[in-house]
């Protein structure tokens, strides 16, 4: 697994170094649990283009969520092409507002082209999509959303759908306290399993 905080380590150049210097020693599946790894696209996509020119077979996993609203279809088949065999997609919520709330904006009609092209495009590429419900303030319809943002998508291979665990002392939990939710339920919910229903719902 391949996972660097220093941005000059993620440097295109210095990821190849390293994904060669395994290659050469026998590795061929690479786990990137970098979420952020398609941010820069110009320094990621330098990356799959010195892998495809020295022609190395390799198998790359993505599967901590790409920001996938800013994925293309030309990017997608250069991802697919330069080895990639899995990728995770972070929708969380379907619901504008909720997008709002968590201040990650996804343009959630990219993100359903994205999906849809890799699926039809590129059905070798493993495709997991994430989401979640039980957000502070989040409505009934809100959560339905969702569940219709996932039921429209064919062929998604793993479906991930959680409930939001909120953990104390995070954003999170500001949020929930300001509408309702007790800092003794939160403690207490924050150590369940991710299949057991919490306090915080």
């Amino acid at each position: 697994a391949i996972k660097h905080i220093d941005p000059l380590l993620n440097r295109a150049e210095n990821i190849f170094r390293e994904v060669e210097l395994y290659y050469n020693m026998g590795v061929r599946r690479f786990v990137f649990v970098d979420d952020i790894f398609n941010l820069d696209v110009k320094n990621s996509t330098r990356f799959f283009e010195m892998v495809i020119k020295k022609k190395l077979e390799v198998h790359f996993f993505f599967p901590n969520g790409l920001r996938s609203d800013i994925l293309t279809g030309e990017y997608i088949d250069l991802m697919a092409a330069g080895g990639t065999r899995g990728i995770g997609m972070a929708l969380e919520s379907a619901s504008p507002r909720i997008q709002r709330l968590l201040k990650k904006n996804l343009d959630l009609e990219k993100l359903r082209e994205n999906a849809e092209y890799l699926c039809k495009k590129h059905p070798q590429i493993v495709l997991e999509l994430f989401l979640m419900h039980g957000f502070p303030t989040e409505t009934e319809e809100e959560a339905v959303m969702t569940l219709e943002f996932l039921k429209v998508l064919h062929w998604i291979d793993f479906p991930y759908l959680h409930i939001l665990k909120i953990f104390p002392n995070t954003d999170m939990a500001a949020m929930a306290m300001e509408n309702g939710v007790t800092a003794e339920a939160i403690a207490r919910s924050a150590g369940l399993a991710f299949h057991e229903l919490p306090e915080t719902l």
